[in-house]
């Protein structure tokens, strides 16, 4: 990630919206890869960035309901289901928002837009 990105959020709270991320993607690619990336956009020059993955994905139908309060993976039987929510409350909450995306080749990318 380049050093000269420069955000102004909560430092810790961005660490563990990252940290969850990237645990999530770590979770659901046991034998894949997991790249996490960072950029400048074009539009109003917010920074993208990204945890992406070649694991399984998400169901499509699932997609939006994996930010409810509750809501979690019903074939594994740990998480309280609240990662994804508080997350993308505290993206939110700092100018930003998360988006979940299936990758056409496999897997998942997250990605985090946080404005300047």
């Amino acid at each position: 990630i380049p050093e000269a990105l420069t955000v102004f959020a909560d430092a810790s709270l961005l660490r563990r919206i990252l940290q969850n991320l990237i645990a999530n993607a770590i979770a659901y690619t046991p034998r894949g890869a997991v790249t996490i990336g960072a950029k400048e956009t074009l539009i109003d020059g917010a920074v993208e960035c990204w945890v992406r993955d070649d694991g399984a994905g998400i169901p499509a139908d699932r997609l939006d309901k994996v930010f409810e309060k509750g809501e979690s993976d019903p074939d594994k039987a740990t998480g309280a289901g609240l990662g994804l929510a508080i997350a993308r409350t505290v993206a939110r909450t700092n100018g930003g928002d998360i988006v979940l995306a299936n990758r056409t080749e496999g897997g998942l990318r997250a990605t985090i837009v946080l404005r300047k």
